[in-house]
């Protein structure tokens, strides 16, 4: 008799899969597609920069089921309005200097610093300097992808 990794759910006459085993064989093979799915490799130079004001740019990066990472290019002296959205947000200086607005509130944000933005809180910034700026959302922002 012909194995295979479906041999015990086989016909051993006709050595084709019983009912059973196309339901056990359609299973692996989604289970193949999902974890393929479930790794997401996104180089730099394939991600689309787009320019959401003068002097910002944004590179959308890797995108899960609840979260987006997304890098942030800023020319000195650029301007992100005051603005809410209903994602939680963490974001990381990479370099540069950034004034950033979250409520009420100012922070002089520098290179290695971070900072976390509750959903719906308004913010902005003022770049003092050309700056990279790295964010995730949770939930993925829609508008981002």
């Amino acid at each position: 008799m012909k194995t295979n990794i479906f041999t015990h759910i086989t016909n051993p006459k006709t050595n084709k899969p019983t009912k059973h085993g196309k339901i056990v064989q359609s299973c692996i093979i989604f289970r193949i597609i999902i974890q393929w799915c479930a790794v997401m490799i996104v180089k730099s130079a394939q991600a689309k920069t787009v320019e959401m004001f003068e002097g910002v740019h944004r590179k959308t990066l890797a995108v899960g089921e609840k979260m987006m990472l997304v890098e942030f290019t800023f020319r000195k002296g650029s301007i992100v309005p005051s603005h809410t959205h209903p994602n939680e947000q963490v974001g990381y200086v990479v370099k540069g200097k950034v004034k950033l607005r979250i409520g009420e509130k100012e922070h002089l944000l520098g290179t290695g610093d971070s900072y976390f933005i509750q959903p719906n809180i308004e913010h902005g910034a003022t770049l003092i300097e050309e700056s990279i700026i790295i964010d995730v959302f949770s939930p993925p922002r829609e508008d981002y992808k």
